[in-house]
């Protein structure tokens, strides 16, 4: 199996070329990638076995908050910065991560800086069960709070609500590491720190939600198919609100070394979708959140819209050539249940963010089965442009599908197609121009729709005044899934308020002094990149959700957005603390209630600058603790995350492990003749920097 298909396609071809399920592989003339794209057949079989049509759209579901931890890329909007200029975060692995000169293990990768970090104690987790816990975990709980503050919701408000949580990953590096220490490693904490399970559970937990909560596994398609299970949980009513998460961590050489023996990774480190110079990706590790709502409820609420998904499908390739080998007719069907369901031509749609591994069998494959559905009727003049983040993070595998839908959203959004990298000659067994189909290798305006197909409906909905794109996802198991995208519909312009005329006040929360620095910095960093930006994305309304806490815990009372319409250099000036004193430390407990206490504090909002005007001592002046505030007139924003310094977590100290050897002293019992040896350690170690040499195995 593995000489034929690594995961989803392999880096080699299979041997019995004819038998492969795939155009370029096939005798059969219908189904060749070579061969000019005929009129729009039904996938063969779809009435016995294919998703059932629809009788109308499903209702569309809005993209209302976004979140990211990538390779070079701190949160969305640096993602988006990345992919507009081209570039490559591949690279070599932090040098905590195993040897140099670990045999048999690819150096190449996107890897994020540090994944042993976590603020346990802003979680009300200690940090002896921190360091138990898988760091997807972690980064799933920190995800899930900034993709609520980017919505501008804040989480405590969510308890007991029907908020969802579906969660993608595929593999458990961390456990590895941990059981290879032995029992006595094993303590209280350890089967829910390492249960894949708890990726969304925690979350469910840490926010009180009543919504469901699942971890989702289908191989390298995981994240797409959550965000698939969150839509239809929303359109059932079953949830009113759904985090859609995706995590892939590399905390250890096993699981690579395994894709590289597996066929799978490229001897040169570098995804190349389409290209002739395809030999497998480069992995990738980081993770993506999306919250998502009911458009017609998140319109009607005022939040702010990024993109809209219309509709989405998933079903599995069935028997093909082997257990990893893709089949074309598979794909081919999600592909229409997708675009039929969404009540959207398949000729309209502009662009289809690729699953795009660079295998030389996976690439041919899903070439042929877009040639096959949304290459039909297509204007040779107006191909399907395609792409994949995959050449600018590498392959993060269960997460991989949100990073393609956070590529798209954003693409959407600005009305900007950025480029695939590493593309340069087109893979001879991907006939592009018969299956209507073009790499999208330049940074280009949004295409416009094309005039010779027809459509109907709504914009915003799939009709005819907004952009379409779809986002493919596939896993080496043969799940297929597909999600149908458009632009936010336009909304009414809300006037411009008058400048205000003195600095404005901004209220910041922290665990302390350092995260209330932490929160300033922040701040202050993202007016000087944007100096001309308004802060709230929507008028006030009644009645609204309170604004934004950035860094309280989870019970904290939430902290007023800017309030002004326009910054200025003074704003900008003086994002700081007013003193040493505003930054006190809350300890956890019910935060108070009283309306007396609310009462003595100026709420902020659309007069806030006469507040300043009237009293501006008054603003400066430390925040009562467990302070809840009327929020009547206040405009929400999502504000800029803190890169807060957090302390090391891990189960063992951030150094490299390495090969066991004869003429190394003599290594822990857990460590198996050939296997790795990890370095010792005395027990968990939390809330201490690594020490910089290891010590002898």
């Amino acid at each position: 199996m593995t000489a034929r298909a690594g995961p989803t396609g392999a880096a080699r071809a299979p041997r019995a070329s004819t038998r492969s399920t795939h155009p370029a592989m096939t005798a059969k003339p219908e189904h060749s990638a070579a061969a000019p794209v005929p009129a729009r057949p039904t996938a063969s079989g779809a009435d016995a076995t294919g998703p059932r049509a629809v009788p109308s759209p499903p209702a569309a579901v809005a993209v209302v908050g976004l979140a990211c931890r990538l390779p070079g890329a701190s949160g969305p909007q640096a993602f988006w910065t990345l992919l507009r200029e081209g570039r490559d975060a591949v690279g070599e692995p932090p040098a905590d991560r195993w040897p140099q000169d670990t045999p048999g293990v690819p150096r190449a990768g996107a890897f994020l800086d540090r994944i042993d970090t976590f603020d346990a104690g802003f979680f009300g987790i200690s940090p002896r069960e921190a360091a138990a816990m898988d760091p997807q975990q972690r980064l799933a709980l920190e995800l899930g709070w900034e993709v609520l503050e980017d919505a501008g919701t804040v989480p405590g408000r969510l308890r007991d609500s029907r908020t969802g949580v579906f969660v993608g990953a595929f593999l458990d590096d961390y456990a590895a590491l941990v059981h290879r220490r032995g029992p006595d490693a094993v303590d209280r904490h350890t089967l829910t720190g390492l249960n894949r399970g708890m990726l969304a559970n925690r979350l469910s937990y840490l926010l009180g939600l009543r919504g469901p909560s699942l971890t989702v596994d289908t191989a390298q398609s995981s994240s797409l198919v959550a965000v698939h299970l969150a839509c239809e949980s929303l359109r059932s009513g079953e949830s009113d609100l759904a985090v859609a998460l995706g995590v892939n961590l590399i905390a250890g050489p096993d699981s690579t070394l395994g894709a590289a023996r597996f066929g799978g990774l490229s001897p040169h480190g570098r995804s190349r979708p389409f290209d002739a110079a395809a030999d497998g990706y480069a992995r990738g590790e980081g993770g993506v959140a999306v919250l998502l709502k009911p458009l017609a409820k998140a319109l009607a609420d005022g939040d702010p819209v990024y993109g809209v998904v219309l509709a989405s499908a998933t079903g599995n390739d069935g028997a093909t050539d082997g257990l990893t080998v893709p089949g074309t007719d598979g794909q081919a069907l999600v592909l229409e249940a997708a675009y039929r369901q969404a009540g959207v031509d398949p000729a309209r749609v502009q662009y289809v963010e690729l699953h795009g591994t660079g295998t030389a069998v996976g690439d041919p494959v899903e070439a042929a089965a877009l040639g096959r559905v949304l290459g039909v009727g297509r204007n040779p003049g107006e191909p399907l442009l395609v792409g994949s983040a995959k050449s600018n993070v590498g392959h993060l595998e269960g997460a991989a599908g949100l990073v393609g839908l956070l590529k798209t959203v954003l693409s959407l959004h600005h009305r900007e197609l950025p480029p695939t990298l590493h593309h340069e000659n087109a893979n001879p067994a991907i006939d592009l121009a018969g299956l209507r189909l073009r790499v999208a290798t330049d940074l280009v305006p949004w295409p416009a729709p094309s005039a010779d197909v027809g459509t109907g409906g709504d914009a915003g909905t799939g009709g005819d005044a907004g952009p379409l794109a779809g986002v493919s996802s596939f896993g080496m198991g043969g799940t297929d899934v597909h999600v149908v995208l458009t632009a936010a519909p336009p909304t009414p312009a809300a006037p411009a308020p008058a400048p205000a005329a003195l600095p404005v006040p901004v209220l910041l929360s922290g665990r302390g002094p350092r995260a209330l620095r932490g929160q300033a910095a922040a701040l202050r960093a993202h007016l000087d990149a944007h100096p001309r930006s308004a802060p709230p994305r929507s008028p006030p309304r009644s009645p609204p959700p309170a604004p934004p806490s950035r860094t309280g815990p989870p019970s904290s009372p939430g902290t007023a957005p800017p309030c002004s319409p326009r910054w200025t250099p003074s704003s900008r000036a003086r994002t700081r603390p007013a003193s040493p004193s505003a930054a006190p430390v809350r300890s956890a407990g019910p935060p108070s209630s009283s309306p007396a206490r609310a009462a003595s504090v100026p709420v902020p909002g659309s007069d806030c600058t006469a507040a300043s005007r009237r009293s501006p001592r008054r603003w400066t002046r430390p925040w009562p603790p467990w302070t809840r505030t009327s929020t009547a007139r206040s405009a929400r924003c999502s504000s800029p995350n803190p890169a807060a310094p957090k302390p090391s977590c891990w189960t063992t100290p951030r150094t490299p492990s390495r090969p066991c050897s004869p003429s190394a002293p003599p290594c822990t019992p857990c460590c198996a003749p050939g296997g790795w040896c990890p370095t010792p350690s005395p027990g968990i170690r939390s809330g201490r920097s690594p020490p910089r040499t290891p010590p002898g195995c």
